[in-house]
């Protein structure tokens, strides 16, 4: 989409999406937040081992929406490792 061009991008006010807040009065437990997101994923790579399922269409057929995304979904199925 056009919002997503270099041109856009300079337009866009720079805190127009901050999830955490920014400056002086910013979220004092972002650090603590992401880390947490980073270990979680991290420790479920570690533990499962991913593997398509035969519901899942190949080749993956995208949908165009507010996001790029499978038509049909991705299936998986995860095994413990």
């Amino acid at each position: 989409p056009s919002r997503f061009t270099e041109e856009a991008k300079k337009e866009q006010h720079p805190f127009a999406y901050l999830p955490f807040g920014a400056g002086p009065r910013g979220c004092i437990g972002m650090k603590m937040g992401l880390l947490e997101t980073k270990i979680t994923l991290l420790r479920i790579l570690q533990k499962f081992q991913f593997k398509t399922c035969p519901e899942t269409e190949i080749p993956l057929q995208l949908k165009s929406k507010a996001t790029l995304g499978p038509k049909n979904g991705v299936y998986i199925i995860l095994e413990s490792r």
